[in-house]
């Protein structure tokens, strides 16, 4: 990328320079490169919550769990409330109709810290999609506003 179009402002934000001048772009992802320089983007560095403990939780680090489990086709977790309040609720999409939350709970205890657990997993048939074909994530929202008001 060489810029942002007509976004000088932008352009000067996203581009930095390493202490050795290589220039680097801020992507807003978080990942790492391994021993033979493949790099992995593992989620956003927005997508978090923070809980009562005040830990920083990555919603990223939860849907990784979930997703190996083998039951499981996609997942998404969104985290919500207020600053060291704040929860993850999961979205799932099963690779066959039948899927068992139990066992995918059980594997989160096994595998996450109390915090981190989602409060409740809900399955999708599929998520809902943008007109740009990315997962829409205000209706993930409000389906998780809607069991909120329920409560």
């Amino acid at each position: 990328m060489k810029e942002y179009y007509k976004r000088p402002d932008a352009t000067e934000e996203f581009f930095w320079k390493d202490l050795e001048g290589r220039e680097w772009g801020r992507t807003g992802d978080i990942g790492y490169v391994d021993e033979d320089g493949f790099v992995y983007v593992e989620g956003r560095a927005t997508d978090y919550f923070i809980s009562k403990s005040g830990k920083k939780i990555f919603c990223f680090d939860i849907e990784d769990v979930i997703l190996h489990d083998e039951q499981v086709a996609q997942c998404e977790v969104i985290g919500v409330g207020e600053e060291g309040n704040g929860v993850s609720y999961a979205f799932v999409v099963g690779k066959n109709p039948e899927i068992n939350i139990n066992s995918i709970l059980d594997r989160c205890k096994d595998s996450l810290d109390d915090e981190s657990i989602p409060i409740k997993i809900m399955v999708l048939d599929k998520f809902p999609v943008k007109g740009s074909g990315k997962r829409d994530m205000e209706q993930l929202r409000q389906m998780v506003e809607k069991q909120l008001t329920k409560k």
